[in-house]
Order: structure tokens, then sequence, then C-alpha cells
């Protein structure tokens, strides 16, 4: 009987049939995001974006749960959000971190757990090569920060206002290193700070003719340019410049005088019909994340799934580097063992008349 099975076994391998190509069985994905604190409106949108991507893409697929784990963008939450979804809700794979910060915390953790973690925002270059069980749908922080200071580049007399976390600090010491003796102030808040003033004051008294606002998104962002505002009389002659935060109108309308005229660097805008129609289907008002973002969401989600169904229990962290990619900004792509996906683009928006203007 023995050598009747191995000789089985023998033929099934010559055949290609040893084992199964897909994996139909149920598949739980923890989902790691803020689901309370000041950045809790990001989680409450990545539920949204997430649950109409399975509306859309899996809908016939009963065998697919989403566990929640609430890492306020902190790193200590986001290690005990992580461990519960793994040792306790038993969770095949981790979407997440959401922010840097949670990414940071828990990608020391992934080998050791044999845990794939795919983030479709984490963008602090430290998370490059910082394990070969995490991968991020977003850009490194380098194209960013190189974005940002292309833009100020001619001028030798930039300020720099930042929060204190570690997205933000990341993206300042980039681009302190890559502008050098050109940036006369370079300031830091703490991070959630409410009274920024003597900061700003301290900034725009060394009269710098570009001041780069780099604070974190929600209620943050949202202080630090209502609280610029009331400074107008020092701001003629100022070029404001910023990421990804202040593309938000939400955020913007705390002051749209100040933000008038504000140049805003991240990713493009996405026109695809395919894309449009997804985020028509939202039924919630979806502003803090940027196409880019919400298109990563959604694709981190598909290939996550794409990659569970076509491996063998213990191998979707090491498939999943070089799987093709399919969704909205990935198709065709592959990782190729790199921790960020390589081929995204820096585009330049300017604020005219309150509206987003892409250049």
């Amino acid at each position: 009987m023995k050598k009747f099975l191995l000789l089985l076994c023998f033929t099934l391998m010559l055949t290609g049939c040893s084992t199964s190509s897909t994996n139909d069985g149920d598949l739980k994905i923890g989902v790691l995001t803020p689901l309370s604190g000041p950045l809790a409106m990001y989680g409450e949108e990545a539920t949204e974006i997430l649950t109409k991507t399975l509306e859309r893409e899996y809908a016939t697929d009963q065998n697919i749960e989403l566990v929640y784990g609430d890492s306020q963008c902190s790193g200590s939450e986001s290690v005990t959000a992580y461990r519960k979804l793994v040792d306790i809700d038993g969770v095949d794979m981790v979407l997440g971190g959401l922010c840097s910060t949670e990414s940071l915390a828990i990608a020391p953790l992934l080998e050791a757990d044999n845990m794939l973690a795919v983030s479709s925002v984490s963008t602090h270059p430290d998370l490059n090569g910082m394990s070969p069980n995490f991968y991020s749908f977003s850009f490194s922080d380098e194209k960013l920060a190189a974005g940002m200071s292309s833009v100020v580049s001619d001028s030798s007399k930039v300020a720099i206002i930042t929060e204190q976390n570690d997205w933000n600090v990341g993206l300042k010491n980039l681009m302190e290193a890559e502008l050098g003796d050109k940036i006369i102030s370079s300031e830091v808040f703490d991070k959630g700070g409410t009274d920024l003033r003597n900061v700003i004051t301290k900034v725009l008294n060394t009269n710098p003719e570009f001041l780069i606002l780099n604070p974190n998104g929600g209620q943050t962002g949202e202080t630090l340019l209502k609280q610029i505002s009331e400074f107008a009389d020092q701001l003629d002659g100022v070029q404001i410049v910023s990421q990804m935060v202040y593309l938000s109108k939400d955020i913007r309308d705390s002051a749209p005088e100040t933000a008038e005229g504000m140049i805003i660097v991240d990713t493009p805008f996405l026109d695809s019909a395919e894309f449009i129609s997804f985020k028509e289907s939202f039924e919630m008002d979806v502003t803090n994340h940027t196409d880019y973002l919400i298109a990563s969401t959604h694709d981190a989600l598909v290939n996550m799934i794409n990659v569970y169904r076509n491996s063998a229990p213990g191998e979707y962290a090491s498939n999943f580097g070089t799987a093709k990619l399919s969704g909205f900004i990935s198709e065709g792509e592959s990782f190729g063992g790199k921790t960020f996906l390589e081929d995204v683009e820096t585009a330049f928006f300017n604020v005219e008349n309150g509206i987003v203007v892409q250049r």
C-alpha cells in the first residue's frame, strides 16, 4: 500500500497535480487601522473603501471576513491590536498598518509569526527592507520629499513646520538632507498640538520666501492652517507648500484665504471610468484619502485575496513579493521583492479659487 501511495504521489508530481493551485477556504484578514483617536476619520474611510471593494470585486465569494483592530495611529496600540488579530482572532494575513507609525511597529514582528502584512498608505522610508513579509502599495516618502524640495529649490530662504510623528519627521529629515542650508528655520510641534502660535511666530520671524507645512492629517492640519491665517500681515510674499493633507477641501476650508495659492505635492488624480465608478459607489464622503490612497487601499485588498486564493498555507508572504498584481494603480506590476511600488509619479497642484488644480 505504501509503495502504491508513493507511486501515485510521484505520478501526480509529474503531471503538475500534486496540490491544488487554488485555496478556496475561509479567509480572515485583519485590518489594522485607527478607529478611535484624532485620525479615526482615516479608519472610517478605509472601512468604507474596503467594504465597497468586497462588494465590487468579490460579491460571489462568501468566504472572506475582515476583522478590524484599532491601532489609533500609535506604535504601542498597533502592536496590541496586531497581537490580538494574530493570536486571538487567528487572521491569515494583515492589511495595515495605515499610519507609518503602525507599520514601523509591527514590521519586525512578522517573520516570527510567518505573517504577511500589506499597507495601503504607509510611506516611511525606514520601512524599505525592514521585513520580507511587509509590503506597501504606497510610495516611499523619498519621492514626496524630493517633489516638495524641487518646488523650493531655487530659494535660499525656506522654512518648515512639522508635526512630531514618524511620517512627518521622516519627510522633514529627507527635505533637510536635500535642501541643506537653504532651510533657515525648521520647527517641530507636539503631536496633536492645539496651540501652534509660538512655533508659527518663530518661523515667520525668519522672513522665509517658502513655508512648507508638514502636519499629519485630521484636526492638526486644520489647526495649523487656521492659526497661520492669524498672521496674514506676515504672509505677504510667502509661498506656502505642502503635501496630501491639504488636498482635503474640508481642511483647506478652515482658512480658505490662506490656502489660496498653496502648492501641494502628491500623486496624480485618477480619471479612469472604472475608478470613478468605484468612487461613486461610496455611501459616505471620503475626503481624507486622495485618489491614489483610495486606489491603493482597493488594490491592497484585491491582491491579498488573490495571493491567498493561489497559495498554499504558509506561503502568502513569500508569494506576494513576486505575484503579478492587478488593480487601479498596480495592474500588471510586481513588487519584485521590493517593499514599495516603484513606478509612482509625483504630481503638483495649485489651489485656485478654492479648488485644487493639477498642474
